[in-house]
């Protein structure tokens, strides 16, 4: 519920830049095809065709979890959804089993859960608002 709120409220107020295809509702990777076929067609004709691409490997990883709280923050977003964000995103441990050792718990001080529905919306908010 929380997530379809959320992505309803950042896509109706225009607040994701639109050039960010991946992981929103009705969009996909096809979309950034699609328009790289176009530009292709058109620098034959142009000789000029200038293309970047990312590879975010680890991203979820490595988001500031504050960002994405700050970024909420100044897009108005008030304090139930902030707080919700920032037990959601703070506050987190893991530990390791391997064999017959269970090996002491450690802090997870950055990052996005990738275990949860929320993870991809809020690396949109980290990578791309237009805050």
């Amino acid at each position: 519920m929380m997530l379809n709120r959320l992505s309803w409220s950042l896509e109706t107020n225009s607040q994701l830049s639109s050039i960010w295809c991946d992981l929103r509702y009705g969009r996909s990777t096809l979309n950034y095809l699609v328009g790289f076929d176009r530009d292709i067609r058109e620098a034959i004709t142009t000789k000029h065709l200038l293309a970047l691409s990312l590879d975010l490997q680890n991203a979820f990883d490595r988001v500031n979890t504050e960002l994405i709280i700050s970024r909420l923050h100044s897009l108005g977003y008030k304090a139930n959804i902030l707080d919700f964000m920032h037990n959601l995103l703070n506050n987190r441990s893991f530990r390791v089993f391997s064999g017959e050792f269970l090996f002491s718990t450690y802090p997870l001080n950055h990052g996005d859960p990738q275990d949860t529905v929320m993870s991809p919306t809020l690396i949109l908010i980290a990578m791309c608002c237009t805050c």
